[in-house]
Parts: C-alpha cells; sequence; structure tokens
C-alpha cells in the first residue's frame, strides 16, 4: 500500500488531505474558531492603540479663523488594514481659543481606539507696553484677612498678576507691565511723577487708581481735590499718548475711620471718567461682592469680631489693603476690561469672573519707585 500526503498552511490552521491507492479519503481541517471583535488571539495581535500628534498653535493677527494642519496620528498593534480618522480635519479654519480634535483608529477585528489633540489659535493684542500708576495699592502692599500684617509684597501686587494673565493669553507676543506704585502717595502731589513715568516708559495704555490716601473721616473735601487731580492725569497721559483706563477705589472695612468717604470718593471719579470719556473698572463693586478666604474661616472669630472681618473679606485686617485673593480679582477685573478694548477683531472674548481663583506662578515685571513711608 501506498499513500499520497500533502500539507497546506491555512491561516494559522493545518489541512492534512491523505488517500489510500485503493480507496479516496476526504480531505479534513484543523481550523481554529473564528475570530471576532471580542475574541482576539493576543499571542498574535496587539491591542489597538493611537496616539496624537503634538498640539498645534498659530496666531490669528485679525480676530478670524485661521487655517491650521497638524501631525497625524500613530497607530501601534491590531490587524490591518488600520484606518484613522480626524475630526476637525487637519487644515481647518480653527477660530481663536482652544479647539479640541478627536483622532479615531479601527483596525479589521473593528477594534477601535481614539486620542484628543489641541489646536490653539492665539488672539492678539493690539497694545503690549501697560503701566500701572497708584499707591500702595498697585505697589502690593498686602493685608493678611484676619491678623494685623501688612507687608509690601511686589509678586503679590495686581500688575504682576495682571501680566501673567496677559502673556498666558497672547502667548508669543512680549506684553510687559510696568509697576509704577509708591505707597504713601498722595494723588494731589503725583501729577509730577507721572509726567516722569510717561516720559521714561512711554506706555500705550496707563492704569491710574489713586485716591486712598487722600481721603480725610473729617470731611469730602479730600475727595474733591483728588478726583480733580485724578482728571488732570487723565488729560496728562491723552495728551503723551497714552490710553488711561481708570478704576474706583476698593472699599474699606469699618474700621477705618475713612470708609464712609470711599463711595462719595467714587462717585467723582465715575463723573470723571464720563467727562473725558474713558474707560473704568469699578474695582469697589468687585472686591465688595468678591468671594475671599486666604485666612482661618471668619466664624471661628469671637462673635464681636464677625462683623468686622465679614464686611469686605477681600479686604486685610488693617481695612483698606486688599488680601493676595483680593488682588487676584483686580487683576481679573483690568485683564476683562484691557481684553475687551485691546484684542484684536473680537467682542474680547471670555472674561474672567471675579471670583475665579488662579494659581499663580511667580513671572517677573519691572517695577518703578517704590517709598518707604508708611502704607496708608
Amino acid at each position: 500500500m501506498a499513500f499520497r500526503v500533502s500539507a497546506l498552511v491555512r491561516d494559522g490552521g493545518l489541512a492534512v488531505c491523505g488517500a489510500l491507492l485503493l480507496l479516496t479519503s476526504a480531505c479534513s481541517e484543523s481550523v481554529p474558531p473564528p475570530i471576532g471583535p471580542s475574541s482576539l488571539p493576543g499571542d498574535k495581535v496587539q491591542v489597538l492603540s493611537l496616539a496624537c500628534a503634538a498640539n498645534a498653535s498659530r496666531r490669528s493677527l485679525d480676530g478670524l479663523p485661521v487655517r491650521v494642519q497638524y501631525g497625524s496620528p500613530m497607530a501601534q498593534g491590531g490587524l490591518e488594514p488600520v484606518a484613522t480618522t480626524c475630526t476637525p480635519a487637519s487644515g481647518t479654519r480653527f477660530p481663536v481659543g482652544t479647539n479640541a480634535v478627536t483622532c479615531t483608529a479601527e483596525d479589521g477585528l473593528q477594534q477601535t481606539a481614539s486620542c484628543v489633540l489641541s489646536v490653539i489659535v492665539v488672539p492678539t493684542l493690539r497694545v503690549t507696553n501697560i503701566m500701572a500708576f497708584g499707591d500702595s495699592l498697585t505697589a502690593g502692599t498686602t493685608a493678611s484677612q484676619v491678623q494685623t500684617i501688612v507687608q509690601l509684597d511686589p509678586a503679590s501686587s495686581y500688575p504682576v498678576k495682571l501680566r501673567a494673565l496677559l502673556n498666558q493669553r497672547y502667548s508669543g507676543q512680549s506684553i510687559q507691565i510696568v509697576n509704577s506704585g509708591l505707597p504713601g502717595e498722595f494723588v494731589t502731589e503725583a501729577l509730577s511723577r507721572l509726567r516722569s513715568e510717561l516720559s521714561r516708559e512711554q506706555p500705550d495704555v496707563v492704569i491710574i487708581m489713586e485716591g486712598t490716601n487722600d481721603l480725610s473721616p473729617d470731611s469730602t473735601s479730600g475727595g474733591d481735590s483728588a478726583a480733580a487731580a485724578v482728571e488732570s492725569m487723565v488729560r496728562e497721559a491723552k495728551a503723551r499718548g497714552a490710553d488711561p483706563i481708570m478704576a474706583t477705589i476698593p472699599p474699606q472695612r469699618a474700621n477705618r475711620a475713612t470708609a464712609a468717604q470711599v463711595p462719595p470718593y467714587n462717585e467723582r471719579l465715575r463723573q470723571v471718567a464720563t467727562r473725558e470719556n474713558v474707560p473704568l473698572v469699578d474695582l469697589f463693586q468687585i472686591i465688595n461682592s468678591g468671594l475671599c478666604g486666604d485666612g482661618p474661616s471668619v466664624f471661628s472669630l469671637p462673635s464681636d469680631f464677625r462683623s468686622v472681618h465679614t464686611t469686605v473679606p477681600c479686604i486685610g485686617e488693617d481695612g483698606v489693603h486688599p488680601t493676595r485673593q483680593g488682588y487676584d480679582l483686580i487683576a481679573a477685573a483690568f485683564f476683562n476690561r484691557i481684553m475687551k478694548i485691546y484684542e484684536v477683531g473680537s467682542a474680547g472674548g471670555s472674561s474672567i469672573l471675579p471670583q475665579a481663583q488662579v494659581p499663580w506662578g511667580q513671572p517677573s515685571a519691572t517695577f518703578g519707585p517704590v517709598g518707604t513711608s508708611g502704607f496708608r
């Protein structure tokens, strides 16, 4: 007797056919069970994974959507063929802001994988040199919420925090914020210093927040002369080619003798802003309604102290200087206004809510002269 044996390999299965000279036999196959999406031969096919390309970024010079190309995703594992798609597609026009792109992959076993990348379209700011002019509230004198600790802390000042916000949104532009805050300064004596600072720095924009030290607990005359001095400063800035932005001064706690003089003084500042047709940021309202708490809960204090400490929680225990969180709110308020006025080709993007808590880093800033007189 003689045999004829043949072998055929088919997709991992061995088909063996045998036949006798005198007998005929049917061919039988050793075939593995069917492979479906949920039954992977782990020793043959790896699980499908997908890695997106790096985030892509472009600047919009006019505030309009720009065409952005980004890299293709890389698939690993799975069974060929592997098809990948990304939405929105590379080359799409993306609007200003951070846009999510989702990429997906599917292989021959119907395995799927996905990843996400960001396409960032950076807006443009028309101004890059800003000067913050004022007294200790500009220089960065900070008060704790529940203890009488008052110190000059430039790193906590609103100009430093404002610069961080602007450079984060307008990355790639070199935006400078000059801190020209002088603790203890009277606004009635500040005009000559403003002229000197304007000549030296030549800013595009000057933020003016002055007058706290001029208020008197006995009369409103201090507010009258302070408002007149601020108006002279606004006109001086205009004459030097700088855009002035005014601000009301923050509220004071009830333990300050001049607390009652703040609202009428701020009303005079609003009138100045109207006459001079300049923007005004209402810091009084923002700080008065702000939610701050960088110390122990006020409810842990003795009951006879609670009325003072709960009046304006974003103002420190000295009654006049903001807490660090208070300066966060001031920076966010100026950021919102600058963005709305000077961002190219848009209505100004999304505002930072006054209560937003921002994790600040340690950005650098240029600081003007700092006085040594007592903080007021």
